[in-house]
């Protein structure tokens, strides 16, 4: 009987309960020579292959374990303000995925954040896993408020993300601020 043993871990949720029994006949080949042949796999108590099959034996015991990784990025920005000074909350600004359209056909806000009374902006965090791979290209917008004297900065950034598996259960996650557009 070959069964998986150990504990999961490093991105490895879960070990495979599967018990493979395998019955092996052995061959004199003469001169001393033995030779060992597969004549049934089971697995789970069920045949999946046997000598009178005319098949080939499998040609390993397959086991199956489940990865899973995941990573996040908390974006950070600075809101300057002229002419007087900032109040803590009172910017409001959007992370958005413009190559995924919300149900309203909008850019999907994938984080949000405010300024602090210096300034800066700590944006929610970003979660990806291992469908996320690969770069992401996002638009960083402030929210038109309405208080009066404002004038609302209408200017967007660009962020864009790398997401990497690191192999043991984590995503490695960087990000760039690239440049500012109309």
């Amino acid at each position: 009987t070959i069964i998986e043993t150990g504990t999961a871990g490093d991105g490895v949720t879960t070990l495979d309960n599967t018990s493979w029994e395998i019955d092996v006949r052995i061959d004199d080949l003469g001169e001393s020579q033995l030779q060992p042949v597969v004549t049934q796999a089971r697995k789970d108590g069920t045949s999946i292959w046997s000598i009178e099959d005319e098949t080939l034996a499998p040609d390993a015991c397959e086991f199956d374990n489940p990865y899973e990784a995941t990573g996040s990025v908390k974006v950070e920005a600075t809101k300057k303000m002229t002419g007087r000074d900032l109040f803590a909350g009172e910017f409001s600004f959007r992370i958005l995925d413009e190559n995924v359209l919300d149900e309203n056909g909008q850019p999907t806000v994938v984080a949000t954040g405010t300024n602090d009374q210096d300034g800066n902006v700590a944006f929610s965090e970003i979660s990806y896993t291992l469908d996320d791979i690969g770069t992401h290209e996002y638009t960083v917008v402030e929210v038109k408020g309405d208080t009066a004297g404002v004038v609302y900065d209408e200017l967007s950034w660009t962020v864009i993300t790398t997401v990497s598996d690191n192999g043991d259960g984590t995503l490695d996650v960087s990000y760039v601020t690239v440049s500012r557009g109309d």
